[in-house]
């Protein structure tokens, strides 16, 4: 049990450095970690000289950069919940921008400007739609690796979840639209515009298997790594 010595500048540089690094730790871990950390590099130094400078900078030098000693901890006991909650928020966001809602508009109006007009907007709803999946791809499988298999799968349920409510809900829209525009424009363009702005069952249903991806991508994610990390460890073997 190590006795108590004034602050070394060289440890205080050390042990900010892991606290930073150690941010998405939850803080009775990452507090524990510390204290710990803390102990055995003033008994290493004291072990090695008299605790001074050099005694330090060889005592880090043995147990290791706080890079190293940061990873080490975070593979071991994980991120923490303030991590998952941030990835699952970032996640939920994303994928709430994921869905094409007005891409279905059809190119109606009297002019030719009109016309083109929807049809780019109908195009840059598209190229959106597909933009936002693969970032919230990137965060699920982010989440994966960094906070493991388990994390992965809360992240990518939490995504699936938001677009299977969102999809409901614009369904829903949707449909009280078409009928409005049914009841109240009694004319062929208001038909076509009520049918086309609904989504198609092709449409819901291949919305639904990307969100039904979204569920293992980050699971299998970190579980691949988790794979890697054994086989480093232990030679392929």
């Amino acid at each position: 049990m190590s006795k108590e010595r004034g602050p070394n500048p060289v440890l205080e540089r050390y042990m900010k450095d892991l606290k930073w690094k150690l941010f998405w730790m939850s803080g009775t871990k990452k507090k524990l970690l510390i204290d710990e950390t803390r102990a055995h590099l003033e008994d290493l130094a004291h072990d090695i000289g008299k605790g001074d400078d050099k005694a330090f900078e060889e005592a880090i030098k043995r147990f290791g950069t706080a890079k190293q000693i940061a990873r080490q901890y975070k593979h071991r006991y994980g991120y923490g919940k303030k991590f998952t909650a941030v990835m699952v928020v970032m996640a939920m966001f994303l994928a709430a921008l994921t869905l094409p809602i007005i891409s279905n508009i059809p190119p109606i109006g009297e002019k030719e400007k009109d016309r083109n007009n929807i049809e780019t907007l109908n195009t840059c709803c598209g190229v959106n739609s597909v933009v936002f999946t693969i970032l919230t791809f990137v965060v699920i499988i982010f989440a994966g690796l960094k906070g493991g298999k388990w994390v992965g799968l809360i992240v990518g349920g939490a995504a699936f979840i938001t677009r299977s409510f969102i999809l409901i809900l614009w369904q829903v829209a949707f449909t009280l639209i078409s009928n409005f525009v049914t009841e109240k424009l009694q004319s062929a363009s208001g038909m076509n515009l009520a049918l086309d702005i609904t989504l198609s069952g092709g449409q819901i249903c291949g919305i639904m298997f990307i969100s039904l991806l979204m569920i293992p991508a980050g699971f299998f994610a970190g579980r691949a790594l988790k794979k890697l990390r054994k086989e480093e460890l232990f030679g392929g073997k």
